[in-house]
């Protein structure tokens, strides 16, 4: 198992690493998307469909990377990687579904 390299990935003012700061900015991002990509299969515009889901998925690669290394991390305070999301974000219809508690 790798170690956590502390020098390499410091802890922020937030109480985030840069790694798990890029969790919160990837899964911003994603939640950004997800709306835009259901009303362009709404409007069965499937060039953009095809655009968007392939944003999507470089998004999701990039949130796979990005949560793989915040998982050696140290482990930060409940919700801080939420509380790091843009809240826009976390507000939109999607963000309110998978957070309800939010």
């Amino acid at each position: 198992m790798t170690r956590y390299n502390k020098r390499i990935d410091p802890v922020g003012d937030n109480g985030l690493t840069r790694s798990q700061q890029a969790v919160a900015r990837r899964w911003g991002e994603l939640l950004e998307q997800l709306p835009r990509l259901a009303a362009a299969l709404e409007k069965e515009d499937f060039e953009t469909l095809a655009d968007k889901g392939e944003r999507l998925a470089h998004l999701a690669d990039s949130l796979w990377r990005d949560a793989r290394a915040a998982d050696r991390a140290p482990v930060p305070d409940r919700g801080a990687v939420f509380a790091a999301v843009d809240p826009d974000a976390l507000d939109s219809p999607v963000g309110r579904a998978l957070h309800p508690d939010r």
